[in-house]
């Protein structure tokens, strides 16, 4: 009998779990799965003399791998204790958007940079600042 309740119980368990995550995962956005995603973005541009409007371009989105662990022993440098991995979710190549608007001496082409693709990447040291006397090796 014990074995045959830890069977249904298992059974309860894995398929609440299958459940939850069918659930979760419907609800998500594209970008929210690991990687470095293509997403449109939508935002409103205010040009002095000019009618505010809105303009969709593109951008990136997403999650890279990044961690950080105590250096080993034999690359301890003193002040440096942490071998860090930093990952970036970045724009690969652009493309341009033209937009007519409207202005107080007619209308004017307005040109705007758009993500055409997107990629993980090492992130720039500029972005680890705080962390550079910590960094043993800041790598791909």
């Amino acid at each position: 009998m014990p074995c045959s309740s830890t069977v249904i119980l298992t059974s309860v368990i894995l398929t609440t779990l299958v459940v939850s995550s069918l659930s979760v995962s419907g609800t998500r956005q594209r970008w929210e799965a690991p990687g470095c995603h293509l997403v449109g973005h939508t935002r409103t541009v205010t040009i002095a003399d000019c009618v505010p409007f809105a303009v969709t371009t593109n951008a990136c989105r997403g999650f890279c791998v990044s961690y950080a662990v105590p250096s080993s022993s034999q690359t301890m440098i003193p002040n440096q204790v942490i071998t860090s991995k930093a990952q970036c979710c970045g724009i690969v190549e652009t493309h341009e958007v033209n937009v007519w608007v409207a202005c107080r001496n007619g209308f004017q082409q307005k040109t705007f940079k758009s993500a055409l693709s997107c990629a993980c990447s090492i992130c720039r040291r500029n972005h680890l600042k705080k962390l550079d006397y910590l960094c043993t090796i800041c790598t791909e």
